[in-house]
């Protein structure tokens, strides 16, 4: 996958993250001996989103580091966030990714510095905090519900989305419902506007509080209006960690420190993640001056409150003082400015109009017999490249739409001889592939990686992303 790196390099972040984490939380009663041990790890979160990516990371990295440790995932068990944080503290799971803002509900009152309001607002200052000196100061209040912090990642800056209208001004709120995580601090900021936070798929909303790469069929967004930073955690049940040798432990704060390095360097900026969201039909607008002001003031009761506990008004302290010294990039305001973000020198060199043809027998030479998959994708296709967005028509051959047209648009981003479609705005929802332009124009691909893990999705890569006429 091609990457977009937000500003702190691996080697850089490293050393900081070791010496904030390894020196925090040590047991003196662990065993001595290390014994092959099965750890549970339980997450709210689906497999092919971004904590799913860290989870696996996490899990693969143990595995290096301690052949000895086991760990079992639960991807997508808890039901909502707060459930899993209830897990890890009453031991039915050792382990937990879950997003920071989810431990209030617990009592946790020192990851809420990373939920005020309108402070972390950008992708740099979020791979900052993640990997400064303060993550043991921002993990302790988990002690208090008998649970060890091991690292912090970032994840996504959070706007407001609407499938209607993008609400702009504090006063779109009253009155209406906005799906948002399980939090506090998120909630108690919603709710001052007069809305009423939900987290239930099953009942009507009019706005979300979500980011660019996660929003759920809200297609307009306030860009402008960055509410907070979405970190995630990875963390132990304090009885579990008993369970384990001071080796094994170690193994366990390495690979997630390691993890949030990799996460730090695998984070695709706000901006980034707004180009993809935009070249999937979404739509940008921003707040006026006048209507930021009126959003940070409706957020000042709620910082008050959370000043009020010592240790987080300090760590929110900390963070402004990371924030002085930080280049934060602007946020996105439009969809024209997103698109202009791009870099012409990189995402122009394929600009064109291409042709290919995906025949029902070309599916089946490649080990594909799903009729009703075939029949989807069967066609003759006109494709136009143009600057980072896909636009793609085509003609069904096959099935009950046979001889219709169908078009779509989508996003691109190309590296070096690396191209990656994204195809929406699912995070595992893409293609990878080594392009060369032959001397006719043709485009020629080879080395497939898909972000679904269905085989069928690669082998369908062998059909139709393969070799591409250009045809002007």
């Amino acid at each position: 996958m091609t990457i977009m790196s937000a500003g702190i390099t691996r080697t850089a972040v490293i050393g900081a993250v070791l010496a904030a984490l390894l020196t925090g939380c040590s047991r003196t009663d662990q065993p001595d001996a290390a014994q092959p041990v099965t750890l549970t790890l339980t997450t709210y979160d689906a497999k092919e989103t971004p904590g799913g990516a860290l989870v696996e990371h996490f899990v693969d990295e143990v595995t290096r580091l301690d052949p000895s440790i086991t760990i079992t995932t639960r991807f997508s068990e808890a039901p909502h966030e707060p459930d899993a944080v209830t897990a890890v503290s009453n031991g039915s799971a050792d382990l937990v990714m879950v997003a920071s803002r989810a431990f209030d509900t617990a009592g946790v009152t020192t990851l809420q510095a990373l939920n005020t309001p309108f402070l972390i607002d950008s992708t740099a200052l979020a791979n900052a905090v993640a990997t400064s000196e303060h993550v043991s100061d921002l993990l302790t209040g988990l002690e208090d519900i008998g649970v060890i912090g091991l690292a912090i990642a970032p994840e996504g800056m959070r706007h407001l989305f609407g499938a209607k209208q993008a609400p702009v001004e504090t006063r779109d709120l009253r009155g209406a419902t906005v799906r948002a995580p399980q939090s506090e601090a998120v909630w108690t900021l919603l709710s001052a506007a007069g809305a009423t936070p939900i987290y239930d798929d099953t009942r009507e909303y009019q706005y979300s509080e979500s980011q660019y790469d996660l929003a759920l069929g809200s297609r307009k967004a306030t860009g402008n209006v960055t509410l907070f930073a979405k970190f995630d955690v990875l963390a132990i049940n304090e009885a579990s960690a008993r369970r384990l040798s001071h080796t094994q432990m170690d193994a366990l704060r390495r690979a997630a420190t390691e993890s949030a390095t990799w996460a730090v360097g695998n984070t695709e900026t706000d901006a980034a993640m707004a180009r993809v969201f935009c070249a999937n039909g979404g739509q940008i607008v921003a707040a006026t001056p006048t209507q930021i002001e009126e959003w940070r003031a409706l957020a000042e009761p709620g910082i008050k409150v959370l000043r009020s506990e010592q240790r987080t008004a300090e760590l929110i302290d900390a963070i402004t003082d990371i924030k002085e010294g930080i280049d934060s990039e602007l946020p996105v305001t439009t969809c024209d400015a997103s698109a202009e973000a791009a870099d012409p020198a990189v995402d122009s060199r394929l600009n064109g109009t291409y042709t290919f043809t995906a025949t029902v027998k070309a599916f089946e030479e490649v080990g594909i017999h799903d009729q009703a998959f075939i029949d989807m994708n069967a066609g003759h296709y006109t494709v136009t490249l143009k600057d980072g967005r896909l636009q793609r028509t085509q003609r069904y051959l096959s099935g009950p739409r046979a001889g219709q047209k169908e078009s779509d648009t989508v996003a691109y981003t190309l590296e070096g001889d690396t191209l990656t479609f994204r195809w929406s705005a699912e995070p595992s929802d893409f293609t990878e592939a080594k392009v060369t332009v032959l001397p006719d124009g043709a485009l020629e691909f080879r080395d497939w990686v898909e972000g679904l893990s269905e085989p069928k999705f690669l082998l369908q890569d062998q059909v139709m992303v393969r070799h591409w006429e250009r045809v002007r």
